[in-house]
């Protein structure tokens, strides 16, 4: 299944280039993330937040970073998170951006 890191800009989309398609907005510590994942694929280490701490990316890089295992062959590039009620539940709704 492919994991995939995604970075947050600063009107909260996700995307997994180094600037959001979206707004423009660059993520900072977008080069430290493709290091560690590049080393953690080389060394054959699963792609986790907890391994790119253990490989020195730097915390505050890290509040920006999440990692999503998706099923199969099914990967966004990236989107806009939604707060939607369900049921009496808050659920979060991934939302495609291009």
């Amino acid at each position: 299944m492919p994991r995939t890191v995604f970075f947050k800009c600063m009107d909260h989309h996700y995307f997994t280039s180094e600037d959001c398609p979206i707004d423009g907005s660059r993520f900072k510590g977008h080069e430290q993330v493709q290091q560690a994942v590049e080393r953690l694929a080389r060394e054959g280490h699963s792609l986790t937040v907890d391994a790119m701490r253990m490989y020195g990316v730097p915390e505050e890089t890290l509040e920006g970073t999440i990692v999503i295992d998706f099923g199969g062959k099914a990967v966004l590039q990236s989107f806009i998170p939604q707060a939607r009620l369900a049921s009496g539940r808050l659920v979060i709704v991934l939302v495609p951006a291009l």
